[in-house]
């Protein structure tokens, strides 16, 4: 009962992301011509802390990695909080490309975890404490992962790849021309405005 509870929330999470992603990356107002994509990614995302919330009280009663369980559904709760108030800055601030991103990388952390949930609390696999070469790279590769996400979230969110014409070069040079000390003063200012606004 609990993992399918735990399995359909993480199914859930994936809606909310990509509904997310699809109307800001292509500017959707009509998922399949049928559905406005906001108004399902604004459902999905309130059902998702209200199941969210079951998750947190229904894990005191997981037989199996209790205290894994436990944590695991107030660190849900806690980063599904985040979101919700990332969204509420979203739609006061629309163009704070940190927002974005924050929100962009909460939402695949949910959805992370939720996964790792689903399958922590499994009794049919057993925790293997020796650490491996597999694990460990593995390891290595999920943060490789996260950081392409970050990137990829980043210049999709300032559409940086209209910039560059041709892969794996960028107008045919592998280190194109440009003023990166302004690249870094922007950062900074964008960080700046959006630590501001949240005083």
């Amino acid at each position: 009962m609990y993992r399918k509870l735990v399995l359909f929330n993480g199914f859930i999470a994936l809606v909310v992301f990509t509904t997310g992603s699809v109307a800001r990356l292509f500017n959707v107002e009509l998922l399949f011509n049928v559905i406005a994509a906001k108004e399902v990614h604004f459902f999905s995302a309130y059902v998702i802390a209200a199941l969210t919330f079951i998750v947190f009280i229904v894990s005191w009663w997981q037989r199996h990695c209790k205290v894994a369980a436990v944590l695991a559904a107030f660190s849900l709760m806690l980063l599904v909080a985040l979101q919700a108030a990332l969204g509420i800055g979203l739609i006061k601030f629309a163009d704070q490309a940190i927002l974005i991103t924050a929100h962009t990388l909460v939402g695949m952390c949910v959805l992370w975890l939720y996964f790792w949930l689903y399958l922590r609390t499994n009794p049919a696999i057993a925790r293997n404490n020796q650490k491996a070469a597999p694990v460990i790279l593995t390891r290595c590769l999920m943060v490789l992962l996260l950081l392409q996400i970050v990137l990829g979230s980043w210049v999709t969110l300032h559409q940086a790849a209209m910039a560059c014409t041709g892969f794996p070069q960028c107008n045919g040079q592998w280190w194109p021309d440009a003023d990166y000390r302004s690249l870094i003063d922007i950062l900074w200012r964008d960080l700046g405005k959006s630590l501001t606004l949240c005083k």
